[in-house]
């Protein structure tokens, strides 16, 4: 087999050659290793597919450009009168079904976090869009697939309703806009090494509306609930636009009237499967009765204090009794330990709308302060009128592009779970000379109970905390306590 590819620069070096026969794709794929044990992807295709195979390599060098962990191009080119081929690194690693089946909810969220940033850089790959606008694509889309359906030989259940769904939903796509898409983004197409996600096939990409890119979530579904929630969270950075569900919806219902009629060309297992697919989807969506899928996972905390500031609670406005009631978790020797000046750069984990930066903020050189709660954020921002940087995100899943003089938090890590993982995360973010001040609750109950809502929290009492720091090799170099928390002030 070797002699075939004598053509290709290096191929002398190669000394093993094994077919990849995983995929959908019709070209052929080879697993090649070198005298130096080194791997790659040898992919072979009709020569007709060459402007589009070539398009398709020059795509991976702008994509290698994103430092994101996908195959890298090598060489491309002519192998024969009628086959191209294209060179590429190969990826090592677990087929990313296999692997997110086996690991914990909370794993696979947070693998979903990272598959959602990497889709996000993916998305801003520049692109030459000289086509229709996405509205004009997608009626034109939707008057075939429709046609198709109802020609179908099988039953496509609900068809109507889907149908009347579509059409009734189409003004959601017609300001939508169109950007680079991967195409087929789903578990099946990524693997996962050393607990990092990389992306193995481009064979699908174009330019569409980013919302259609999470079209295929029933896949990443049926393996797990929380990997998909965590997908869709890491793109939008924890702050889901209103209008997205909407869009997914319609998308779902699309996706309904035309995988029947296209699996049919597969066989009985494929068609099989479109079945599984359309009981599923329906029950997700009860009969297109719901816009949030049932298996999409909300953040309680998040809505809970989304829904504390609409019910008209934002402690920077607290009267004098609130306001001395809330210092009993923090207050003036919690500021003091602080230790402020004006060449600081400080970071507060869960900011809410600003009670303690209102006070840090004058004091200080930079300010940053992340919560979970956009609406929040969206206070904090009213109240501070320094220049600051407020995030809207989760802590754990956000990534700071910089290090603190000072990290703080009250009232805040009641809602982490893994304490020791944000110690760690903390830790990596603080400067060398810098100093961590955070408020233990006293409370040890469970959950927080507020009218209607029951939010679970994981509190901890202080012994267990000193703990904590001592795992991640953090030093406590004073502690006191309020009449309700424990305060720690820490360094490296």
């Amino acid at each position: 087999m070797l002699e075939r590819f004598n053509k290709i620069e290096d191929s002398k070096n190669w000394i093993q050659i094994e077919p990849l026969l995983k995929g959908w794709s019709k070209d052929q794929k080879y697993i090649i290793t070198d005298n130096k044990n080194k791997k790659y992807l040898l992919r072979i295709s009709c020569i007709d597919l060459y402007n589009k195979k070539l398009q398709q390599f020059n795509l991976l060098k702008m994509v290698e450009k994103l430092n994101i962990n996908a195959s890298k191009p090598i060489a491309f080119g002519k192998l024969n009168d009628q086959e191209i081929y294209m060179l590429l690194t190969y990826l090592d690693g677990e087929d990313a079904e296999t692997y997110v089946s086996k690991i914990s909810d909370e794993e696979a969220y947070e693998l979903g976090i990272s598959a959602g940033k990497i889709l996000k850089k993916l998305h801003s790959l520049p692109i030459v869009n000289n086509e229709k606008s996405w509205n004009e694509k997608y009626q034109e889309k939707m008057v075939r697939k429709i046609s198709v359906a109802r020609d179908c030989k099988y039953e496509i259940k609900q068809l109507d309703l889907l149908i009347n769904y579509v059409e009734e939903h189409l003004d959601l796509v017609k300001e939508r806009p169109q950007l680079f898409a991967h195409g087929d983004f789903h578990l099946g197409n990524l693997i996962v090494h050393n607990n990092k996600i990389g992306v193995i096939d481009f064979d699908k990409n174009g330019i569409a509306d980013p919302y259609d890119e999470f079209k295929p979530f029933c896949w990443n579904v049926f393996v797990s609930e929380y990997f998909e929630t965590g997908l869709i969270n890491g793109y939008f950075d924890s702050n889901v636009p209103s209008e997205f569900f909407k869009v997914l919806a319609l998308y779902a219902a699309e996706q309904l009237i035309s995988h029947l009629p296209w699996a049919i060309q597969f066989g009985e297992e494929e068609i099989k499967t479109a079945y599984k697919v359309m009981d599923a989807v329906l029950d997700w969506y009860d009969n297109f009765k719901l816009v949030i899928p049932k298996w999409y996972k909300e953040n309680i905390v998040q809505k809970h204090y989304d829904l504390l500031v609409e019910e008209g609670n934002d402690p920077v406005n607290d009267t004098p009794i609130l306001r001395e009631y809330m210092n009993k978790w923090d207050g003036d020797k919690f500021i003091k330990s602080l230790k402020l000046n004006k060449q600081k750069s400080v970071l507060e984990i869960g900011v809410g709308t600003g009670r303690l930066a209102t006070v840090v903020v004058p004091h200080v050189k930079k300010f940053t302060g992340i919560d979970i709660s956009s609406k929040s954020i969206q206070k904090a921002k009213e109240h501070i009128k320094e220049k600051v940087n407020l995030i809207s995100d989760d802590f754990m899943f956000h990534d700071f592009s910089e290090k603190f003089d000072v990290i703080y938090s009250s009232l805040t890590f009641m809602h982490f779970n893994n304490k020791e993982k944000v110690l760690n995360k903390i830790k990596n973010i603080l400067n060398d000379d810098g100093v961590l001040v955070v408020s233990i609750t006293k409370n040890q109950d469970k959950y927080i109970d507020y009218i209607s809502r029951k939010i679970e929290v994981y509190p901890c009492t202080n012994l267990e905390f000193v703990n904590f720091v001592n795992k991640v090799n953090l030093k406590i170099i004073d502690q006191f306590e309020t009449e309700y928390a424990y305060i720690f002030v820490i360094n490296k």
